[in-house]
C-alpha cells in the first residue's frame, strides 16, 4: 500500500515513532484529510464577488523607526551587533 509507506515515510522524516499497529489508524486519517481536500477543490468560486472578501477591520500602525543614528553606532561592536540575552 502506497500510504502506508508515505506514513511510515512521515514519520521518520519528523522523528515520531508511530507503533506498526496504530499505521493503518494513521492511513485512514489520511484518506480522509485527502477526500476532504478533493471535495473542497470541487467548490466553485468564480461566482465569488471580490466585494465579499472580509477585509481587516483592525488599523495598521506604520513602520517608524525609534532608534537615532547615535544609537546604532553605540551598537556596533567589531562588525557584530551587541543585542540582549534572550534566554
Amino acid at each position: 500500500m502506497k500510504l502506508k509507506d508515505d506514513v511510515i515515510e512521515i514519520s521518520s522524516f519528523s522523528n515520531i515513532k508511530i507503533p506498526s499497529n496504530e499505521i493503518g489508524i494513521f492511513v485512514k486519517e489520511f484518506v480522509n484529510i485527502l477526500a476532504y481536500m478533493d471535495k473542497i477543490g470541487t467548490v466553485k468560486v468564480s461566482k465569488i464577488k471580490k466585494d465579499s472578501i472580509i477585509k481587516h477591520h483592525t488599523p495598521l500602525r506604520l513602520d517608524t523607526s525609534s532608534t537615532s543614528s547615535n544609537e546604532c553606532s553605540n551598537l556596533i561592536e567589531r562588525v557584530y551587533y551587541k543585542v540582549p540575552k534572550v534566554i
